[in-house]
């Protein structure tokens, strides 16, 4: 669940600004890591209207709901070994990136 939650936490700081405030502080290659991360997590949710409704909820008041979309991301992970090692790679690409930026 840890996974499932970092990639949740990540994805609300994508809201803000339209993602314009974590590109600031993140820079552009980690952004695009994180849209890629929210695209396929999306693409994911598609499947089952209230994980939609779940979707469009979390865009919404983040805070409110990112609990109930950790536990529908992680139910997702546990049923799919590839996603989870997509996204658990994905995850540590951002990671670098940010690193890199910071070393500059």
């Amino acid at each position: 669940m840890a996974l499932a939650h970092e990639l949740v936490k990540l994805m609300a700081d994508l809201i803000p600004e339209g993602g314009q405030q974590l590109e600031r502080c993140t820079g552009p290659a980690a952004l695009k890591v994180a849209r890629e991360i929210e695209a396929v997590v999306m693409a994911q949710l598609e499947g089952n209207l209230g994980h939609v409704l779940l979707w469009e909820q979390f865009q919404q008041t983040p805070d409110d709901v990112a609990q109930a979309l950790v536990g529908v991301l992680d139910r997702l992970m546990q049923g799919d070994p590839t996603l989870t090692g997509w996204l658990s790679e994905s995850l540590r690409r951002y990671q670098h990136e940010i690193a890199s930026r910071e070393e500059e």
